[in-house]
């Protein structure tokens, strides 16, 4: 599938991770109405992923703003703020009332290498005193990764 990049409006004015996420998922609206499905598996194609970060920026902005990011994504300055760059893609359960999801959220395969890499270098050493949350999210983050794969 190759969409075209809709980005999101330069009018709205984007105050916080809750309204930086709305704006985000009505591109994603706009960018599925011009989809078909092709149910034809002769003629269907791969999905290619696009994604450059570890956690796509949609899932970022909503995992901050319903508070649901680990404290391994968070800025080692003790603020409490959200490190985009140390956030992982968490893994979520497919079912059929997902939709199928768009190119720029799936990390391909570059991507999911640099993610392992950054979990073995810069997290697998750190659950000291807190393994249940550092097992949680590594267990989370390479299903995530696996799950990437299969797409």
């Amino acid at each position: 599938i190759s969409l075209p990049y809709i980005p999101v409006p330069k009018q709205v004015a984007v105050d916080s991770a809750e309204d930086r996420f709305k704006s985000l998922d009505e591109r994603d609206k706009v960018m599925r109405q011009g989809i078909t499905k092709n149910s034809d598996l002769a003629t269907a194609s791969a999905l290619v992923g696009t994604c450059p970060d570890m956690c796509p920026e949609k899932e970022r902005y909503r995992r901050q703003y319903q508070r649901l990011l680990s404290s391994f994504e968070m800025k080692d300055d003790g603020s409490g703020d959200v490190d985009h760059n140390k956030c992982i893609s968490e893994y979520s359960r497919s079912s059929a009332d997902k939709e199928e999801p768009l190119p720029h959220e799936v990390r391909p395969t570059a991507v999911l290498q640099l993610t392992m890499e950054y979990l073995c270098s810069a997290v697998m050493d750190i659950g000291e005193g807190r393994w249940g949350d550092w097992y949680e999210f590594i267990w989370s983050r390479t299903r995530a990764i696996r799950k990437d794969i299969t797409m």
